[in-house]
């Protein structure tokens, strides 16, 4: 065949003059792991004469803009009846000579939605996003070693009982000389009202008004107190889902996830904390943006791919114009494109075969699931034994499984108050001397019973926090009550039960033994005995029809026989020769 079933457009205008290598069109539909879409390519390059020279030779050639401009191109398969290919030539994909009346391009597709996913930075300020309030996550500062903390700590309640048995009488004097300076003011001022072309003193400014000098002596009492108990700041920390969004809106996406953008998922209060270079805002403040020099550096392509996606054995793809995040064997879908079987009955199916091959890879004997420590913020690290986990993949044995599975989340751990790891200083501190202590700092113990444990104002790792979502946005706690009817029994660590009240984080736990947690919602199909398990790598081809073409598409599978066993298997390519009406497919199963 000579390829006249195979028509071009060029900016929606037929091309009717000569082309050469139409009849070597073959299209390569690919879904790219490496950058997590589904890709076409054009198989051959074409030389065009006539019309197609004169249009490329105008806008790419004499153009003196001719290498960055591009041309639309529309490939149709007429005996289909639809476009086959959507792509342009660009002025830097075209060869030519010079007199000469051809001209050799390369039809690449069109990529502005992974370039712009790729470019764009997840905090970007397109839309506002820097200016928006997060929620807060509070923190106390803990030292190590921990006596230090206490020795400072019972300094300050003493300093404190000193300042309040000075501070009665110097306030109650204050009061009483001020407020005979106010009383003064306040005749002056009447006095010059009444004169023409007089104004009086302003009698309640900082230093005149006796409320307003004491109000200035309690917050400098409360900023100290802060300073000394170590509980006074907080951490804006957007949504992950926000940040996925918010780039997504910049690149024209919608953004598709039942893990992350489900109001009834367990993820969906999830929040990224970012605390690489400034310490938090101070608690009183009613500035809720993220802090200038804290913005995680991530493009969304990163985000996605480096941090969000590992942690949950997910893999992102885009797909007409929506970005999906899911576990990775959502994209294995068992709704059937073709049947291998039914095309051999057909005669359709080339030599009547279905070739296999194993996947040369490891499979292990045990997984080991691990958060990544911190250079700097060590009291998270203090939590990693409760939050990582080991999980025996060979039982009973079998020699061909060896070597461990090991996975290293992108984020560290983290330390919360009364999280019952060991007795913080500050839960110490709430109880100690009968409560007596709490009530001469005004309760700042026990209000702080929620709050992040850091050893300092900065973390080098990014912390993953999942939020109460029944407190408001200026208070946001660490959701810490998790049931047993949630995790499906006692959570134990070295034997011994964790209190459903101090499981802070638990379903970013990866605790195999029980449910809702990072390995039993997703990292269990890292067990090489999983029933959906990937071992084969298989290829067929097969001739096709109009109606099999249009009806692809990789969120269906085939159907194939292996030893009389009928399987399931992943497309991951297909090349489709529109001359010789074959379509070859490679795929896993």
């Amino acid at each position: 065949m000579d390829g006249t079933n195979m028509k071009i457009e060029f900016n929606g205008a037929l091309i009717t003059g000569r082309i050469d290598g139409l009849e070597n069109f073959k299209v390569t539909i690919e879904n790219k792991t490496d950058d997590n879409r589904i890709a076409k390519s054009f198989s051959s390059e074409l030389t065009f004469y006539d019309d197609g020279f004169d249009i490329i030779k105008t806008n790419l050639i004499d153009d003196p803009n001719g290498f960055t401009n591009s041309i639309d191109v529309t490939v149709y398969d007429s005996c289909c009846k639809q476009p086959v290919f959507v792509g342009m030539i660009r002025g830097d994909s075209i060869d030519w000579c010079d007199p000469g009346c051809s001209v050799t391009a390369n039809i690449i597709e069109e990529e502005d939605a992974i370039n712009c996913v790729k470019s764009t930075l997840i905090w970007d300020n397109h839309a506002g996003f820097l200016n928006q309030d997060r929620p807060a996550i509070r923190y106390c500062l803990e030292m190590r070693p921990v006596f230090i903390q206490v020795v400072i700590l019972w300094l300050a309640f003493i300093l404190n009982i000193a300042l309040i048995g000075i501070l009665i009488p110097i306030i109650a004097v204050v009061f009483v000389i001020f407020g005979i300076v106010y009383i003064l003011c306040s005749i002056v001022s009447a006095i010059a009202s009444v004169i023409p072309g007089v104004s009086g003193p302003d009698c309640n400014d900082g230093w005149t008004n006796p409320i307003n000098i004491i109000n200035n002596i309690l917050d400098g009492l409360d900023s100290l107190q802060d300073s000394l108990i170590g509980c006074g700041r907080f951490h804006p920390s957007p949504f992950v889902r926000d940040y996925i969004e918010n780039a997504c809106s910049k690149c024209g996406l919608n953004f598709q996830s039942s893990i992350l953008n489900d109001p009834a998922s367990t993820y969906y209060n999830l929040a990224y904390m970012s605390a690489e270079v400034e310490k938090g805002r101070k608690n009183n403040s009613n500035n809720f943006s993220l802090i200038k020099g804290n913005e995680p550096l991530f493009t969304l392509e990163i985000f996605l791919s480096d941090v969000v996606a590992p942690l949950f054995a997910a893999k992102w793809e885009i797909r007409n114009g929506t970005l999906i995040l899911e576990r990775e064997d959502f994209f294995q879908n068992t709704a059937t494109w073709v049947n291998s079987f039914d095309l051999d009955q057909a005669n359709n199916l080339i030599d009547g075969v279905v070739c296999y091959e194993w996947i040369d890879e490891d499979r292990a004997a045990f997984g080991r699931f691990e958060y990544t420590k911190d250079g700097q913020e060590y009291i998270g690290n203090e939590a990693a034994p409760r939050f990582n986990d080991i999980v025996e993949f060979n039982d009973p044995p079998n020699s061909i499984q060896s070597g461990e599975y090991k996975f290293i989340t992108p984020t560290a751990s983290s330390r919360f108050r009364d999280d019952d790891i060991e007795v913080d200083v500050y839960s110490f501190f709430a109880d100690a001397l009968g409560g007596a202590v709490n009530a001469v700092f005004g309760g700042a113990f026990s209000e702080s019973q929620y709050f992040l444990l850091m050893n300092q104002h900065t973390c080098f790792a990014g912390k993953f926090l999942l939020l109460d979502s029944s407190t408001a946005q200026s208070t946001n706690y660490i959701k810490r009550n998790y049931s047993n009817a949630f995790t499906g029994g006692n959570v134990q660590e070295d034997g011994v039960t964790i209190a459903s009240d101090a499981r802070f984080n638990y379903p970013l736990w990866f605790k195999e033994e029980n449910e809702n947690n990072l390995y039993s919602n997703f990292h269990f199909i890292r067990n090489p005995r999983n029933p959906g398990s990937q071992n084969f790598n298989f290829e067929f081809e097969f001739v096709f029809d109009c109606d099999q073409y249009n009806d692809f598409d990789f969120t269906k599978g085939v159907q194939i026989v292996k030893s009389q066993t009928t399987l399931t298997g992943v497309v991951q390519k297909i090349e489709v020769d529109f001359v010789k009406r074959l379509i070859k497919v490679n795929g896993i199963v």
